[in-house]
């Protein structure tokens, strides 16, 4: 399993901010995007895409925070779990 991505992204109060991770993996990976512990989902906050996989076993998602407060700003990460029962 190999995830590109991990820059900083920066944008001003109040405007929206998309985030995008790609994972190569085969199966394709579960992916969740968490802020300070807490698993993202999509509601007025956040829209959490859970991804879409290629033919060349590339997985993208993505999130984006709708309107950036300062609840929004800190460290992220998107962990990935891939189970292969060879």
């Amino acid at each position: 399993m190999r995830v590109s991505g991990g820059s900083r992204v920066g944008q001003a109060f109040g405007y929206s901010v998309e985030m995008t991770c790609q994972i190569e993996a085969y199966p394709p990976p579960t992916v969740t995007w968490v802020h300070d512990g807490v698993q993202l989902s999509s509601n007025q906050l956040y829209s959490v895409d859970p991804g879409y996989t290629t033919a060349d076993d590339f997985t993208e998602t993505r999130v984006t925070i709708v309107k950036l407060g300062k609840r929004q700003v800190g460290e992220g990460s998107v962990p990935c779990l891939n189970i292969n029962f060879w």
